[in-house]
């Protein structure tokens, strides 16, 4: 699923940052893996479109991916959706096996 963009203006330095949910299916067991994602990015021209980052974040669900790999792949395809210089995207993975897991990558 492709992200869908806005044209701004291009003018005062803004710094956007978006939270949502995600599900995805873990590829060594199968079972439902949830966590909150935060993207936090400087556009320069495009802003991504909210109702589509939220439809982009539920396109994982069915999908065999590890948390740090859709960590990654939401990181780069923010960065190339909206051309920022800099993206940082946070995922914080419901606790397994009581053990609670935040992956950060900045792209």
């Amino acid at each position: 699923m492709a992200l869908r963009t806005l044209s701004i203006e291009p003018g005062d330095r803004l710094s956007i940052t978006l939270t949502g949910h995600m599900a995805c299916r873990c590829p060594i067991n199968g079972k439902r893996d949830e966590a909150t994602v935060m993207v936090t990015y400087t556009p320069v021209d495009m802003v991504l479109e909210l109702a589509a980052f939220a439809d982009y974040l539920v396109s994982f669900q069915a999908r065999p991916i590890t948390h740090e790999e859709a960590t990654a792949v939401i990181a780069n395809e923010v960065r190339w959706s909206v051309m920022s210089d800099e993206v940082t995207v946070t995922t914080n993975w419901a606790p397994v096996e009581g053990v609670e897991c935040i992956v950060r990558v900045v792209a």
